[in-house]
């Protein structure tokens, strides 16, 4: 089985790093951890698994799921900027993730959940919408 971890991390770095704005500033992405400032809103590409795929009879093909979490705070938060972030990712990775990562065989959204809350310590709502993401890779 081919490990295409830091290959599925770079081709989604490159394709939505400065790529994502709302209100005319770039809203910022990292892995794993927030690493620079505090922002109230950003993306944060949470888990990558990659597994042979169990369809296969080669051990070409893996099986990829990415979770990316949008996450916002505001005093007064609506989800707006959360779904305007979303509406890019879907926009940019369908189209774009076949030239970017070879070998992709198809692409799938399969998983979508909101969730809310409130942080106390910055008097902030909180919005956060995770979505995963499916891909059939050959690497031959």
């Amino acid at each position: 089985m081919n490990n295409v971890n830091l290959q599925l991390r770079s081709a989604y770095h490159q394709m939505l790093n400065g790529n994502v704005t709302v209100n005319g500033s770039n809203v910022p992405m990292f892995y794993l951890n927030v690493t620079e400032g505090d922002p109230d809103l950003y993306i944060l590409l949470s888990s990558i698994q990659v597994t042979e795929s169990p369809g296969s009879k080669c051990s070409t093909m893996t099986d990829n799921s990415l979770v990316f979490t949008v996450y916002s705070r505001y005093e007064k938060n609506s989800g707006a900027e959360v779904d305007l972030v979303v509406d890019q990712l879907l926009a940019i990775i369908f189209p774009t993730v076949s030239t970017v990562v070879p070998g992709t065989m198809s692409i799938n959204l399969v998983n979508d959940v909101v969730t809310g809350g409130f942080n106390a310590a910055k008097n902030k709502q909180i919005c956060e919408r995770t979505i995963t993401f499916q891909h059939l890779i050959d690497h031959q």
